[in-house]
């Protein structure tokens, strides 16, 4: 996660999530159901859920990591089984790629398989006229 504790930056992180699993669209949602709750044990056994899942999904933890929106990955994803070594093994691969260049994307494309999260190298058609020229020849 990032963000400041001291500001709460990770509580409203949690709820967020939290919210969303709960198909609410603000944290001011969440907190307006929850406001006479007597404790927060739901949230903080939510987000241990989370922290979990990454763990056991995610077996090699890497400084990319920091800062993605696991609990909405997780409320999507949590149901799937994952064979750990693949999915390591293609974070892996795709961590030392020259094309993908934004390397904290890599975690949300091997669960949803969408590219955009990987920003790859784009070539400009100049670029691509000239690879072609010189492999013709």
């Amino acid at each position: 996660m990032t963000g400041s504790p001291i500001r709460q930056d990770y509580l409203e992180t949690a709820i967020s999530w939290i919210a969303d699993r709960d198909g609410l669209v603000t944290v001011e949602d969440y907190m307006a159901i929850h406001e006479n709750d007597p404790n927060a044990n739901q949230l903080w056994l939510y987000f241990q859920k989370v922290i979990q899942w990454v763990e056991a999904v995610f077996t090699n933890k890497r400084p990319e990591m920091k800062g993605i929106e696991w609990g909405l990955l997780y409320n999507k994803f949590k149901d799937v089984l994952y064979d750990t070594a693949t999915l390591e093994d293609e974070v892996k691969t795709l961590m030392i790629d020259d094309e993908v260049t934004k390397k904290k994307g890599v975690y949300t494309y091997v669960l949803t398989r969408d590219e955009k999260q990987l920003s790859l190298r784009q070539f400009t058609e100049s670029q691509r006229r000239e690879a072609g020229r010189r492999a013709a020849g």
